[in-house]
């Protein structure tokens, strides 16, 4: 009986579940930290708070946390700022640790952060203020981490797909999580059992961690050898600075945008810069300046702090777009700004899954330099929209913002209007 060759759609699983693996350690790590977004809201008294009058009577006034709005912004705020420091600690870590190992360690130690910060945070605000920002270090090393493993399992022509994938970790943290929190705290759960059933999960999801995943195929008990086989020769050799090259870009991204928020309203409050100019600024400085850092990826085989310099100066420059149309965005009109900011999101996501299907075929093509191709778009389209913005973009409320009508009705009237008007004059 003849053998029948290696197929690799008959042997994807193995590097399925990893890819689920990846997607689930980064969903626990980062609900680690933004459960505490909604679960702020019941572990703190609420403003002008009187227990006498018997507000919130199915609480217990003594487990509520007396901290004022500006203490609950430093809460929330702490683990991005651990996140600027946590460069050197991943570093560190990751000549000490395999990616497999880093991940373990980070979600176990995030886990026991959760179990001891109810006690922490009714004992000392000081206290509960570090162990977030220990807990931000610690998440910052996590992604860099989960992309080695990634680099190692993902064939070329598939990479893609499976980042696609994994990377919707932060929807689900950023909302599942959420749902949850409400739900458990409308079923009358106390918010310190909140932390504790998610120290418990993350700990659970350490055991699965532990059991199936791997650094690399070579080094997984379950793969089959045809499939080992088939990624390994399909996958280049890692340099060890992969996963911290991985890290750079998001790092100076929070970094940048930090600096480039504050700068910009200071110098709208003492120079009197103008909510569109400054947006236009940032938003020409975030797209030129990717766009040249795009262009010159191509060229990081020749050396590695091409690569590098390439990837801060994507980092640093891509987040000041926050700073311009993402802000004029929450501007033109503040009474729809959901509506608006969710059509942003599905424009988004479809031309995200066009330029996923625009890499495939250009991976599947035989062209020696297709990457110079694939960056070279990347580039020209940052530069066309950045462009686009610069002219006709603005952050100024706009006249039809102040309607009263609901969000459909003042996006869809002038679609309206226009199709009367050359109803008019077709007559």
């Amino acid at each position: 009986m003849t053998k029948r060759p290696f197929s690799p759609l008959l042997y994807k699983k193995m590097r399925n579940v990893i890819c689920l693996l990846i997607l689930l350690a980064l969903t626990v790590s980062l609900c680690l930290r933004t459960f505490i977004s909604m679960l702020i809201v019941v572990m703190t008294m609420p403003p002008n708070f009187n227990s006498t009058i018997g507000i919130n009577s199915t609480i217990e006034d003594d487990g509520l946390l007396e901290w004022n709005q500006f203490e609950k912004s430093v809460v929330l705020s702490a683990p991005l700022l651990g996140c600027l420091f946590s460069l050197p600690f991943y570093f560190v870590l990751s000549s000490k640790l395999t990616p497999k190992v880093l991940v373990l360690t980070i979600i176990s130690f995030q886990a026991f952060l959760s179990f001891v910060s109810p006690i922490i945070a009714r004992s000392s605000f000081i206290a509960f203020v570090l162990v977030r920002t220990v807990l931000g270090v610690a998440e910052g090393c996590m992604m860099p981490a989960l992309n080695s493993i990634a680099a190692a399992w993902f064939p070329t022509e598939e990479r893609v797909s499976k980042v696609a994938i994994y990377t919707c970790g932060f929807q689900l943290a950023f909302g599942g999580i959420q749902y949850m929190v409400s739900y458990l705290s409308s079923m009358g759960v106390a918010w310190p059992f909140i932390f504790y059933i998610a120290g418990a999960i993350a700990l659970i999801f350490c055991a699965v961690w532990g059991l199936f995943a791997s650094d690399s195929p070579s080094a997984c008990r379950f793969i089959k050898d045809e499939e080992r086989t088939y990624i390994q020769e399909r996958i280049p050799k890692l340099s060890g600075l992969s996963g911290a090259f991985t890290f750079v870009p998001f790092f100076f991204q929070i970094f940048s945008k930090f600096i480039a928020g504050f700068i910009v309203d200071l110098l709208k409050k003492s120079k009197g810069v103008g909510h569109t100019t400054a947006a236009k600024w940032c938003q020409s400085i975030g797209s030129m300046g990717s766009a040249l850092s795009l262009f010159a990826l191509p060229f990081c085989h020749f050396n590695y702090w091409v690569a590098f310099f390439a990837l801060v100066s994507y980092g640093a420059t891509f987040s000041l777009c926050v700073c311009g149309f993402y802000t004029s965005m929450t501007m033109l009109s503040p009474r729809h700004t959901g509506s608006i900011s969710s059509l942003v999101n599905e424009v988004g996501f479809l031309f995200a899954l066009i330029a996923l299907g625009v890499f495939q075929v250009f991976i599947k093509t035989q062209l020696d330099n297709k990457f110079f191709f694939l960056f070279g778009i990347a580039g020209v389209l940052q530069m066309i929209g950045g462009a686009a913005y610069l002219l006709w973009g603005t952050a100024d409320v706009q006249p039809w913002a102040t309607s009263s009508s609901p969000p459909s009705e003042v996006v869809m009237k002038p679609l309206l209007n226009c199709t009367e008007s050359k109803a008019t004059i077709r007559t």
